[in-house]
């Protein structure tokens, strides 16, 4: 029914691709792999609170391994690293999907706490789904002034776009002036 193919991963063996019978192609975790896995699960978890944001399937479970640079769990396997929560669903819960791109589909927690791996909190989406989700829980900038029409500019670059604070903006360029200003009367004294 299904024919598996080796990944080509950094010291390999810990992804497999799987093409299911309508042809689509997967990704999951080798054997190898889902048994690492399942190990550093077991040992690296504990029964988290209950999400005020997200409570389907009960409390979140904490990882509580090693971290990554934005505080959400990760974890080596077989030589690669990977994210905690896509280890925890394609270990639990099966393969993920490849979208048009030939990428895998990101695995998204529906919870919003980075150290969850309760499976019935993740979800695996387009990586599109993923940004358009995260990009409607900002409503503020990181100065705290509230992200609307009025005090956001949006640029297009390439096939990127950047939101940024108008507020913010204007209070760099007014700071760099200054700085600019006080330069000058140094040089002017001098």
């Amino acid at each position: 029914m299904t024919t598996q193919q080796q990944a080509s991963t950094r010291r390999g063996g810990s992804v497999t691709y799987i093409e299911n019978a309508e042809g689509k192609m997967r990704v999951a975790l080798s054997a190898a792999a889902k048994a690492v896995v399942s190990k550093k699960l077991v040992e690296n978890s504990v029964p988290g609170k209950t999400s005020p944001l997200w409570n389907r399937g009960g409390a979140c479970i904490e990882w509580t391994g090693t971290r990554g640079t934005e505080g959400q769990g990760v974890l080596t396997v077989v030589g690669q690293t990977m994210a905690a929560s896509r280890a925890a669903y394609l270990s639990m819960v099966g393969p993920v999907e490849l979208d048009e791109k030939g990428r895998p589909f990101d695995v998204y927690r529906l919870c919003q706490n980075k150290t969850c791996i309760n499976t019935h909190h993740l979800e695996a989406v387009p990586h599109a789904v993923s940004i358009q989700r995260e990009a409607a829980l900002l409503t503020h900038c990181t100065n705290g002034h509230e992200r609307n029409e009025e005090n956001t500019r949006v640029r297009r670059n390439g096939g990127r776009t950047y939101r940024g604070c108008i507020l913010c903006e204007r209070a760099c360029s007014q700071r760099y002036l200054a700085k600019k200003k006080a330069e000058q009367e140094a040089a002017a004294a001098a």
